[in-house]
């Protein structure tokens, strides 16, 4: 063995910042010495002026049609690019939408929805509207962003969108095509997954039917047999909540007329008494959009999950500022999957939200009360049952957009609504294959 420190200064009984060479001699530098270097770049330049200058363009940057964003290499492309914009940009977008839109043939289901008169619309209110009030809307409708797309992937959404419409009764076909005409882009994304997620299930092979009543007269987004038992599947979108959205347009709006302020989360666009961005309001958030298939209204009877199936809730999570990372969404799958539920905050005063169910059930109780949908009595003779509810879950199915995420099974769910493993499993196999449309 070879000893690695007799050559090192510490053998040689030197002083650890001393080197080996003897006491180092080298001339010390200080900060001060650059003071003046650089000077005849700026000779000519306003200063200030240069660095209000390039605070303009970060927050310019900024200012982007979130809902409708785009890869890197197509950023040109955004509506939102206030600098490069006039008239005819605008109409280019248009043009450029409803030229990929016209590849479809006559009877296509997409290019149906998205008739000419939605791109008449977008003509006139560009050719009325001047370039600064085009700059100021910043809420473009999503189906512009089929100019994005190449042909082969636009034809792959109007098959899918035909594959749902062949297996779903004509009453509600409207409803699976309502999505491609929204003008706001929460809507977009929820017709877009469900649709993505029936064609899916069409794809693999399932015995699959489609909004099946219940004895309740909800009906179930899909319902599949698989390995004899049946299994319900509930499709809900989580996006851009009310008040983020709010933020934006006031940021956007303020920039039309001078350079904004950053725009942050808090920050000063923010209302006064802000619920997010915060992981408390998150998991609000889940456990109300769980509940609405769960006990819609805090009300057992109106349940989209039968007690004696199998029961899927399928999460994406779309749009801006939206993730499934967030830990509030987390903390609500973890009380919905205890049971019997437990309070985060009990038996102490706290003004940290409780984000356990109990917690939030409490919350949504006195939010229907004070709006006169329920009464202290009425949710005192469910509250038992409504605990119990979640049971009827068998697992959460997580994705971003239309990219699974993950999957996660409820231990605690009635037996009759149990799922295995291997189920479970396979349902993951037959949706790790993202849509290149979304």
């Amino acid at each position: 063995m070879t000893d690695d420190t007799r050559d090192s200064p510490l053998s040689q009984g030197q002083s650890p910042s001393e080197p080996a060479g003897g006491p180092d001699t080298t001339k010390k530098h200080s900060l001060t010495e650059l003071c003046g270097l650089g000077a005849e770049v700026w000779r000519g330049i306003d200063a200030q002026e240069y660095v209000r200058e390039e605070r303009a363009s970060w927050d310019r940057e900024l200012i982007v049609d979130r809902e409708t964003a785009v890869p890197a290499e197509s950023a040109e492309k955004q509506y939102m690019d206030c600098d490069r914009r006039d008239k005819q940009s605008f109409q280019s977008i248009v043009a450029e939408s409803r030229e990929k839109r016209n590849l479809l043939d006559a009877d296509s289901p997409v290019r149906i929805a998205i008739d000419d008169q939605l791109f008449v619309q977008l003509e006139t209110l560009i050719e009325n509207l001047s370039v600064d009030e085009l700059r100021a809307y910043a809420h473009w409708p999503p189906y512009l962003r089929i100019g994005h797309l190449d042909g082969p992937i636009i034809h792959m959404l109007d098959d899918d969108v035909r594959r749902v419409l062949g297996k779903t009764a004509t009453a509600n076909q409207q409803d699976v095509v309502r999505f491609l005409s929204a003008q706001d882009s929460r809507g977009w994304y929820a017709g877009l997954f469900e649709v993505w997620v029936k064609s899916r299930l069409i794809a693999q092979g399932y015995d699959v039917s489609f909004d099946a009543v219940l004895p309740n007269g909800r009906n179930t987004d899909a319902l599949i047999v698989l390995n004899g038992r049946r299994l319900r599947i509930e499709c809900t979108v989580l996006t851009e909540d009310d008040e983020s959205r709010a933020v934006f347009d006031r940021f956007f709006q303020e920039s039309q007329n001078s350079p904004p302020a950053a725009l942050m989360r808090p920050g000063p666009y923010c209302p006064l008494h802000a619920r997010g961005p915060s992981p408390y309001y998150d998991a609000r958030r889940f456990y109300a959009k769980a509940f609405d298939k769960i006990a819609a209204g805090l009300n057992p009877d109106k349940s989209q999950f039968a007690k004696d199936d199998v029961n899927l809730l399928f999460v994406s999570f779309a749009g801006a500022g939206v993730s499934s990372s967030s830990p509030g969404y987390q903390w609500a799958i973890d009380h919905l999957t205890i049971s019997p539920p437990v309070s985060s905050n009990a038996g102490t005063e706290s003004l940290i939200p409780d984000v356990s169910l109990r917690g939030w059930l409490d919350f949504e109780m006195n939010r229907l009360i004070e709006a006169d949908n329920m009464s202290t009595d009425n949710f005192a003779e469910r509250f038992e049952r409504l605990v119990d509810m979640p049971r009827r879950v068998s697992g959460f199915v997580l994705f971003e957009n239309c990219a699974l995420f993950k999957a996660r099974m409820n231990y605690n769910s009635l037996d009759s609504c149990s799922i295995t493993h291997a189920e479970m499993a396979e349902l993951e196999n037959a949706f790790r294959e993202s849509p290149s449309y979304c």
